[in-house]
């Protein structure tokens, strides 16, 4: 059986406590929390472990059943001091998380595994697992780098993320014949056409910055439900192993204003299950 969560790109505008309110009331088990802005620009949510929204969410948490994939997202270079990071992780060990989100950022594999091990050895000592995510146009781009990286751990994993899988040229192949146990996770939205250009007027939530490439855009605020684009889902689907945790990370302010959080979610979840469920019968990635 598969656990759906919703990550809080989803809808980042939405404060942690009301993003599990809504995750709730759509029917979702989990949701992943932000609790490390993506760029200088973006406002941060006051999630501190003795802060009044901290207080607010292990209520509802504890009064909705909800779980806590993942905390989010920590930009991992070869500037980052790995011992800042322990702050997130008493955050996450208060929240509950199993996973904290990162993005590789160093073009020097070599010294990007050796980073991305001093975190991993930090993690473990809180019970949580580093999640690295390929990205399309990040230096880490691919699930095969990823895999390359992590494997050097012991607890270490890849979150796939179905727009970059595509955007970067994934192939199912790359999943299905890796480990199960570093697949843990895989975001899920749908897309079409790759975007050609920001719009002049761009406007991204929590004040994230607009002078960025069309990728980027596309992957914080254009993204489609499951179904709703050309994505192959079913085909990585039916890679991934049988049990992975199917977030939902598809970004669109502009659907979720037309429909409200309500109904968009709701939407969502429905097409997750359908993505879910329409996997093929073919082996998944190897135990």
């Amino acid at each position: 059986m598969n656990r759906f969560a919703v990550d809080h790109l989803t809808a980042l505008d939405l404060s942690p406590t009301e993003l599990i309110m809504a995750a709730a009331h759509a029917g979702f088990s989990d949701v992943g929390i932000r609790i490390r802005p993506m760029d200088e620009t973006e406002l941060p949510w006051p999630m501190a472990p003795d802060s009044a929204m901290m207080r607010h969410a292990l209520d509802l948490l504890d009064s909705t059943g909800l779980g806590v994939t993942q905390i989010e997202v920590l930009f991992l270079d070869e500037r980052v001091e790995i011992a800042s990071v322990e702050r997130d992780l008493e955050i996450g060990a208060r929240l509950g998380a199993e996973f904290l989100y990162c993005v590789g950022m160093d073009d020097d594999h070599a010294r990007m595994g050796d980073r991305f091990g001093q975190l991993e050895t930090l993690c473990r000592s809180y019970g949580i697992r580093p999640l690295l995510e390929p990205m399309a146009y990040r230096p880490v781009s691919t699930v095969e780098a990823a895999l390359a990286i992590v494997e050097q751990t012991p607890t270490g994993g890849v979150l796939i993320d179905s727009l970059h899988f595509a955007r970067s040229g994934g192939v199912p192949a790359a999943v299905r014949n890796a480990d199960a146990f570093r697949l843990p996770l895989v975001q899920l939205c749908d897309a079409g056409a790759p975007p050609s250009e920001v719009p002049a007027d761009a406007v991204a939530p929590r004040g994230q910055r607009t002078d960025i490439s069309p990728l980027q855009w596309e992957a914080r605020t254009g993204r489609l439900l499951p179904g709703d684009g050309s994505l192959d889902l079913t085909e990585l689907m039916s890679a991934l192993p049988r049990d992975v945790i199917v977030a939902l990370e598809a970004p669109n302010p502009r659907a979720i204003a037309e429909s409200g959080i309500d109904v968009f979610l709701a939407d969502a979840l429905t097409k997750l299950f359908r993505v879910a469920r329409s996997r093929t019968t073919e082996p998944g990635v190897k135990a």
